[in-house]
């Protein structure tokens, strides 16, 4: 009779029925309820009831339900229900912690939920499998005392645990914080061998330019070197000619010429040095240059990278993106999310889907487009896509996981879902 007594209030007010009337469209309402919502409509000249939002035009003429009304009445008289279901609460008294607006007096108050209720709120402690597991006893100004007492611990201790999760997520954080920066330590140290490399290599190739520059010249002036040991000798025999021009003997003169053969003829001009261009200060000024543009770029970088990073690196950001740790419970069907990527394509780690009513979706805290970079703080930035995959069914066997994801702002259309090296894209075990 109670749910009776209930289904026969009026929608607007919440009270039970007075002079009832009924619209067209089946509804019932108080006459003055109904007649103050339809005023308000006068002036749009269109009527709607209240609950259906069906339109009326013209406005109806109602008329008392006389039927509804005794039902109302004989239901007010006969019904001998407890206090609290025909009473509010007042001064003094429990309200029930679920009644909205004025609230019914509280009869029995749970110690499971650490709440107090009335009898119409009371029902599902009674249905309920559950719920019937709890423990309801008489509410009293001193258990809702208790309860407040209660209420407060378990406040605390709610605030103790957020605190400690928080207390792991940081330190989460700090132990990926930690790989990254050793891992760029590593990287840069990489990069700068292979500068250092290149400009080894560039210095042994000027280095042979110059020697093989020096090279050249030599065999030239070397040359000219010997052309001139052959007039020098040449220059020799004509003196001794000349000293021979002055003898008497003619028989020794004549052997003597024969034996000389062909003569340099002394009045010919000497040939010239050998003259040449090589100097190497256009050279020593380039690589000056070059010494001091690459200072140059190497300063404006590193001014860049220092801004990047204090960019990337100030709140919550890390590395281009927002850092999260979640931990997620496992479904029937694991996770339920998928993934690509992997050190074999060189592709960082992203979600691709998050599947309907799994747990991740469930969790609504992982997006399409997160990077996921470390699983149960093992990171994944080295790892292929099925020791991710396996990664992530271990802790599926677990039946938790933790996942470190950093987030950033990109286009979601971008990340396709596509196969990674035979594995299904819907397949379970991605997870």
């Amino acid at each position: 009779m109670t749910e009776t007594m209930e289904s026969l209030r009026c929608p607007i007010c919440l009270e039970h029925l007075k002079e009832p009337v009924t619209t067209a469209c089946g509804h019932s309402y108080c006459m003055d309820c109904i007649e103050g919502c339809w005023d308000q409509d006068e002036a749009k000249g269109v009527y709607r009831c209240p609950q259906c939002r069906q339109t009326f035009i013209p406005r109806p003429v109602l008329m008392k339900n006389i039927m509804l009304a005794d039902l109302v009445e004989n239901l007010k008289t006969g019904l001998q229900v407890s206090p609290s279901a025909l009473h509010y609460a007042g001064p003094g008294d429990v309200a029930c912690d679920v009644c909205t607006g004025r609230r019914f007096k509280a009869v029995k108050t749970c110690l499971g939920c650490l709440a107090s209720y009335c009898d119409t709120h009371l029902q599902p402690h009674y249905q309920s499998e559950e719920l019937k597991k709890h423990k309801l006893v008489d509410t009293s100004t001193q258990i809702q005392k208790q309860l407040g007492v209660k209420h407060e611990k378990s406040h605390y201790q709610q605030r103790i645990q957020e605190r400690e999760r928080k207390l792991i997520e940081l330190k989460q954080t700090m132990t990926f914080i930690k790989h990254i920066v050793q891992t760029a330590v590593e990287d840069s140290e990489k990069i700068f061998a292979e500068m250092i490399c290149s400009m080894a290599r560039r210095r042994s190739e000027v280095k042979e330019m110059i020697r093989a520059q020096e090279k050249a010249e030599l065999s030239r002036v070397e040359e000219h070197l010997g052309q001139l040991e052959q007039e020098i000798a040449e220059l020799r025999r004509d003196d001794e000619l000349e000293q021979l021009s002055h003898t008497e003997d003619h028989m020794s003169l004549l052997q003597t010429a024969q034996s000389l053969g062909d003569l340099v003829d002394p009045k010919a001009p000497c040939r010239s040095l050998v003259s040449f261009s090589l100097g190497f200060d256009d050279l020593k000024r380039e690589v000056t240059e070059l010494i001091k543009k690459m200072d140059h770029i190497c300063q404006e970088e590193l001014e860049k990278m220092s801004c990047s990073a204090k960019k990337q690196h100030s709140g919550k950001w890390w590395g281009f993106g927002l850092v999260m740790t979640l931990n997620m419970l496992t479904g029937d069907q694991g996770f339920g999310f998928r993934l690509v990527g992997g050190r074999e394509t060189s592709e960082k780690i992203l979600i691709t889907d998050i599947v309907r009513h799994s747990a991740a979706h469930r969790d609504g805290r992982l997006k399409r487009g997160d990077e996921l970079v470390a699983v149960d703080n093992v990171p994944v930035n080295q790892k292929t896509h099925e020791d991710v995959v396996a990664l992530i069914g271990k802790a599926g066997q677990n039946g938790q996981v933790t996942l470190m994801v950093r987030r950033v702002q990109m286009d979601i259309k971008r990340v396709s879902c596509r196969p990674h090296r035979g594995v299904p894209a819907n397949c379970p075990m991605q997870n």
